[in-house]
């Protein structure tokens, strides 16, 4: 009974991930889902990238040897390193859990993304009026967080709890795409379809709340 559940719960997140949040083929091909296993390995994959250029800036300091060839090789070491540890950033940022240790790897760094940090803890904190300030100010001058599950949804859901329906179903979506079972993505989401009357795709949601067991919203 439970494969059968599974079974048919797997064929609607296809329909939830490929029509529903409108993604062309491109982005559903790169589709990942964000649970703690996927960003634990992606972590250990960065860690051990930026030890191996850390060790190699270390040897190159060690050499001593300066010249504009080897100035120039450790300049790219120091970029490269640069992007590891924004890209380590980018990937814990996708849980409230791992916020501190984000805030504490970006000291030293001018990341303009600590913008959204700062809006997740915002959020996490009950301040949400705040929240919405600072990641909505980082979408107008960036246009969007591409790849990133939880900025998308909790811009989303504030959107949603403002009113702003039309305008939120584009971040749960995407959201949703990373991690389609999230139940308060989905409960956004299917309320923001009942407030613009679109009900072929609000079935679409009952169906797949009904078969996680969700609670539809009233």
């Amino acid at each position: 009974m439970l494969d059968a559940v599974m079974t048919a719960y797997k064929k609607t997140r296809d329909v939830l991930i490929g029509t529903f949040a409108g993604t062309d083929d491109v982005a559903y091909e790169e589709t990942r889902f964000y649970d703690l296993g996927y960003m634990k390995t992606q972590v250990k994959k960065i860690q051990k990238e930026l030890k191996s250029v850390d060790d190699t800036l270390i040897s190159s300091v060690k050499n001593e040897t300066s010249s504009a060839e080897v100035d120039n090789y450790r300049n790219d070491l120091m970029r490269r390193r640069e992007m590891l540890i924004f890209h380590m950033i980018f990937t814990m940022s996708n849980s409230f859990a791992n916020l501190d240790n984000c805030r504490k790897l970006a000291e030293g760094h001018d990341f303009r993304f600590m913008t959204c940090i700062e809006g997740l803890e915002e959020y996490k904190k009950g301040n949400k009026g705040r929240a919405f300030d600072l990641i909505e100010g980082y979408y107008r001058e960036f246009g969007s967080v591409e790849g990133h599950y939880l900025i998308n949804k909790v811009f989303g859901l504030l959107l949603s709890e403002g009113g702003q329906y039309k305008k939120a179903i584009p971040f749960l979506s995407y959201a949703l795409g990373f991690m389609p079972d999230d139940e308060e993505s989905l409960a956004a989401l299917s309320e923001c379809y009942k407030k613009t009357g679109d009900e072929k795709k609000q079935r679409v949601l009952a169906d797949i709340n009904s078969l996680l067991g969700y609670q539809e919203v009233s």
